[in-house]
Parts: C-alpha cells; structure tokens; sequence
C-alpha cells in the first residue's frame, strides 16, 4: 500500500474544492483499493493561520509515499494555487515522487 497525499487547490472557493477533492479521493480509493488517498482540504477552519496549515501539509506530505496534484474544483491548473505550488516546492525539497492531476 502506497500513503498518497492528495494536494489540491483551496482558496478560490474552499466548499467547492473540499468537494471536488472528496470526490477525487473516493474515485481514486475505488480504482486503487490498494492505496490511501489523503489531503488536509477541510480539515480546518479560516481562523487557523496559513502558515499554521501549510505546517501541517507538510507533514501529511513528509509522511507520504507521493503526492498527487489536481486542478481546482473547475478543473484549473494547480499551479495557479499558492499553497499547491508551496506543496510542489517542499516535495521537490525532499525527494517525494510527485504525480500531476488527472
């Protein structure tokens, strides 16, 4: 089994990324039961700090096998998002194998 950190855009409109990142992953866990699929998309609220998240993006990603990178929930690159191409760059920092959308 493969840990695969699911990085996807946010802040243009986080209830319809959430969504689409939920969607993703429940796509992904059926075509591939033999992975686990994992983001931090909604597991915090606007008050927390940005910095505060991105701390815990790395982590999840720091503890991850790979990371995957989807476009926003209207199917736009990921790398118009800051805090994905933040995702990119640490990965790339550490030597995490990295998979672009799908």
């Amino acid at each position: 089994m493969q840990i695969i950190y699911v990085a996807h855009p946010y802040t243009n409109n986080p209830q319809a990324n959430i969504a689409d990142a939920r969607k993703a992953i429940r796509k992904l866990h059926r075509q591939h039961p033999e992975n686990w699929y994992t983001t931090t998309l909604g597991e915090f609220d606007e008050y927390m700090p940005y910095a505060d998240i991105m701390h815990h993006c790395f982590g999840r990603i720091r503890r991850s096998d790979l990371v995957l990178f989807l476009p926003d929930y209207k199917g736009r690159s990921w790398k118009e998002s800051e805090g994905c191409r933040m995702e990119y760059w640490f990965a790339k920092q550490i030597g995490k194998p990295i998979l672009d959308g799908l």
